[in-house]
């Protein structure tokens, strides 16, 4: 369950998790991870990398 605090200091109410997805700003941020992958596969392929200059490069970005 994810929890919002009600306006005006009404106390606090949860919202099932099923309902969380529909929240633009959820949908934004999946839609964003996403791009964000196929940019990443684009570049590789660019750049024609290999599986392990890949996963070297994500584990140097990982760390910063």
């Amino acid at each position: 369950m994810l929890k919002f605090h009600a306006l005006f200091g009404f106390g606090a109410y949860s919202v099932p998790d099923q309902y969380r997805a529909l929240c633009p700003a959820n949908r934004l941020t999946a839609e964003m991870a996403q791009a964000e992958a196929r940019i990443d596969s684009l570049v590789y392929r660019l750049f024609e990398l290999t599986g392990e200059e890949i996963a070297l490069l994500e584990a140097a970005i990982e760390t910063h």
